[in-house]
């Protein structure tokens, strides 16, 4: 949208550091009930200098796009903050684009917050990029079902990753608003066209980007143990089978890092010194990281979205009752069999080691399939934009 001047509306300006987007203006949204006041006390003047210190550029354009993302688990702030937002904002966006998330239990609330922010600042259509719905986080919210079919409903046209969530939220807003398309982390491949890692061909590496928070979520704290065990296991097996170089990669500062360190503790010495640790700070240095390795093993989906973007096979070891893995792996072709151990069944867990192994041995087979799959459907990264962009037309606002 050349014509369209875009706000990224970020919880909070240290978030900016992660942006890589050069032509929008950067607007703190509310992370916290603490920052309500300083919110209200805000004027366009600290808007300029926020946009300074984010490093990104304004443009003059009149038309506004607002990107909405913001972040907080205060259920009363669901009431709150889309008041404070119609108070300081109301009528200066034609339209706006909720960025890609899952509807799960950790984050339930934030995301209803969204959905009522947005449109208390957008007089025009409102639009989402690709989301989920995790099963086994709505069983545990049914008593917000009600706001969340009311939240939802806020939203002109929703996108899904896939065919399991369409199903999901199908329950609570009717199938004309709900669209497919590709999961927007697919378009790192139009932000940096080749990998921007070098590989040393000499030696296969395999990527590890393991997790705790899913656990800890769902009170699964034995199962989290027993989890870090498989990984104990596969690495092992990489170093002392094959050779490999292992990469264990904290994909989310802090959370990540921890379950690296529970994993380092769990392997001898002679492994630990073929195993190094990396912490990508930046969307750059993730990709620069993820693209360094042969194939990935992951229980983030988007490190495995930005693998995948790259013809790099990926393994997830994730709960398969969250569906936003099964949504992509449909959507691309994948049989989920060969790509999904759910790390929520402890009865699979026996099955990280074989589909690992089948990896290891026929990569260059694995990542002629997992390119033809991604590069059939890549130009559904743009869906959403070309659609708020109809819309913006046929409304007279663009």
């Amino acid at each position: 949208m050349p014509n369209a001047e875009i706000t990224l509306a970020l919880p909070e300006l240290s978030s900016a550091k992660f942006c890589i987007i050069d032509r929008v203006k950067v607007l703190p949204g509310l992370e916290d009930q603490s920052s309500i006041l300083r919110f209200i006390r805000r004027n366009s003047a600290s808007e300029e200098k926020l946009s300074v210190r984010g490093g990104f550029q304004r443009v003059s354009n009149i038309r506004h796009i607002v990107w909405e993302r913001y972040s907080t688990s205060e259920i009363a702030v669901q009431y709150l903050r889309p008041w404070l937002c119609r108070l300081y904002n109301r009528g200066r966006y034609s339209g706006g684009a909720v960025g890609g998330h899952t509807i799960e239990h950790a984050a339930f609330i934030s995301y209803l917050v969204n959905y009522n922010c947005a449109r208390a600042v957008v007089d025009g259509p409102l639009v989402t990029f690709p989301i989920s719905a995790s099963w086994i986080g709505l069983e545990r919210r049914r008593r917000w079902w009600k706001l969340l079919r009311k939240s939802l409903n806020k939203l002109d046209v929703i996108f899904v990753r896939g065919r399991f969530s369409r199903e999901i939220l199908s329950r609570f807003v009717e199938e004309g608003r709900l669209y497919t398309a590709l999961d927007s982390g697919f378009g790192v491949r139009f932000l940096f066209n080749k990998p921007i890692g070098s590989v040393d061909k000499s030696k296969v590496i395999v990527g590890i980007v393991p997790r705790r928070d899913y656990f800890e979520f769902y009170g699964l704290h034995e199962l989290y143990q027993e989890y870090l065990r498989v990984l104990k296991v596969v690495v092992e097996g990489l170093v002392e089978r094959y050779g490999v170089e292992v990469v264990l990669i904290a994909h989310s500062v802090g959370s990540d890092e921890l379950a690296i360190a529970g994993l380092l503790k769990m392997l001898s010495k002679r492994v630990r010194k073929a195993v190094r640790v990396a912490t990508p700070r930046s969307v750059a240095d993730s990709v620069h990281v993820i693209s360094s390795c042969d194939f990935l093993i992951t229980s983030r989906m988007h490190a495995g979205v930005i693998a995948l973007a790259y013809g790099k096979p990926a393994v997830f070891f994730m709960p398969r009752g969250d569906v936003k893995v099964r949504d992509v792996l449909l959507h691309l072709g994948l049989e989920e069999e060969l790509y999904l151990i759910d790390a929520f069944n402890p009865k699979e867990y026996g099955n990280l080691w074989p589909v690992v192994v089948r990896i290891t041995e026929t990569i260059l087979q694995e990542s002629r399939v997992i390119s033809h799959a991604v590069n059939r459907r890549l130009e559904e990264v743009k869906l959403p934009v070309r659609v708020l962009r109809r819309l913006l037309e046929e409304e007279g606002l663009l």
